[in-house]
């Protein structure tokens, strides 16, 4: 799943995922 780099920044390890920035893409792992 991507992420807009505008969205990206609002997701975080308090939020509900962690981001990973990709070269081509940004991709959002959820953590249950």
């Amino acid at each position: 799943m991507g992420v807009p780099r505008e969205i990206a920044p609002n997701y975080g390890p308090s939020g509900r995922g962690a981001i990973r920035f990709n070269k081509t893409s940004v991709k959002v792992v959820a953590e249950s």
